[in-house]
């Protein structure tokens, strides 16, 4: 039987063995985690101000740079106003990306988690980011349309059923296979026809705002529009009430279009040789057109020189009458003829017409001595005057 001393001290190595495993399986887990952490491998730590994070955004996530990874999200935090996200970048892709970057919150996939991408120009004259740089979100429009439109797509797609959505997906990539020669020709059609279409933006927007009046004018005229319609209405019912007579009147106008039909069918050589025959007539009436307005306003006005003449309430004709000799009988052969043809003329006439005697040079052939008639000027006919009486 081993001495008390002994059993004691053994328990206490024992015990001591214990906490030296147990402190040697904690550090293991601590070093574990640490580096799983990266704990100790070196980094440039950055900040990144952006104005939201998202759900899909988290620690872990990939930091890319002209889509290659170059760090990783250590932390993300809000300050009241945004959010601050803590980037571990490699040293050695740090010293490639000047301090002036900006970064976009973009997702991998459209139901994937974001990743921080980050954005500069070659050109840069900004030295490369440093530990404790602070960075911010690209504000520009074509990032913020991008943005808005794959968060605003994002709630969309989750409402749709994956099961349908893969069944759609996979029928429009059956359709489009093997066709891409076909649907490359197509969109370039289509480039060709905005082309040509671009031009006419302008003249396009002149016919719209063309509309646009039209329609302000429809609306100033809705009223009387709407008064039209109501007395078309009332016509309608009108002509609905009269539909008896309406039909017996229609029935009476086939029995004289048969009536005409039959005259026509008669009398047509008849029209045709009238209408031949009306013709010079109708030339010469056309020619003196312009002067039947005067003409009968001077008719008008004769009826009251006739009345003055023929008595107006008075026996007796109240006029002045000159005696001629008469002149030569017809001779044999003799054809009168009226010869004039100076065309239509208003002289004296009214509305406006003063009484003028005729050019000198002018002989008003008549058929009255026209061969006797020698010298120009007013013609009074072949013999002198006579006594008036």
């Amino acid at each position: 039987m081993a001495p008390p001393l002994v059993t004691g001290r053994r328990r206490v190595q024992q015990q001591l063995a214990g906490l030296l495993f147990l402190a040697v399986l904690a550090g293991v887990v601590g070093l574990s985690t640490a580096l799983y952490q990266k704990a100790f491998t070196p980094v440039v730590t950055v900040t990144l101000e952006a104005s939201n994070a998202g759900n899909q955004l988290s620690t872990g996530g990939d930091v890319k740079a002209r889509g290659l990874l170059v760090g990783e999200i250590r932390k993300v935090s809000t300050d009241g106003s945004g959010a601050r996200l803590e980037l571990a970048l490699r040293p050695e892709a740090a010293r490639t990306i000047p301090k002036d970057t900006r970064a976009q919150l973009l997702p991998k996939t459209l139901f994937g988690e974001k990743f921080v991408a980050l954005e500069f120009d070659d050109d840069s004259s900004a030295g490369p980011l440093e530990e404790g740089d602070v960075i911010s979100q690209d504000r520009s429009a074509v990032a913020r349309e991008t943005e808005q439109a794959l968060n605003d797509l994002l709630p969309l797609l989750r409402t749709l059923r994956p099961a349908e959505l893969s069944t759609t997906l996979n029928a429009l990539s059956t359709a489009l296979r093997g066709r891409g020669e076909q649907l490359g020709q197509n969109l370039e059609l289509v480039d060709a026809y905005l082309k040509q279409f671009n031009p006419e933006i302008a003249a396009l927007g002149e016919n719209f705002r063309g509309v646009a009046d039209l329609a302000d004018n429809l609306e100033a005229s809705r009223a009387d529009v709407i008064s039209l319609l109501d007395n078309l209405s009332a016509i309608n019912r009108s002509l609905v009430d009269q539909e008896a007579e309406l039909n017996a009147f229609l029935v009476s106008t086939t029995g004289f279009a048969e009536e005409m039909s039959r005259f026509l069918e008669e009398n047509d050589d008849r029209l045709i040789r009238l209408a031949a025959d009306s013709l010079p007539a109708l030339r010469l009436y056309e020619k003196y057109a312009p002067g039947y307005p005067c003409l009968l306003k001077a008719l008008d006005q004769q009826l009251e020189l006739g009345n003055q003449t023929l008595g107006g309430g008075q026996p007796g004709l109240h006029i002045t009458l000159e005696f001629t000799r008469d002149q030569r009988g017809y001779q044999p052969g003799d054809e009168p003829e009226y010869g004039e043809d100076a065309g239509p003329t208003c002289r004296g006439l009214p509305p406006n017409e003063p009484i003028r005697p005729f050019p000198v040079d002018t002989e008003v052939k008549d058929g009255y001595c026209d061969e006797e008639e020698e010298a120009p000027g007013i013609q009074n006919g072949c013999h002198e005057p006579g006594p008036t009486g």
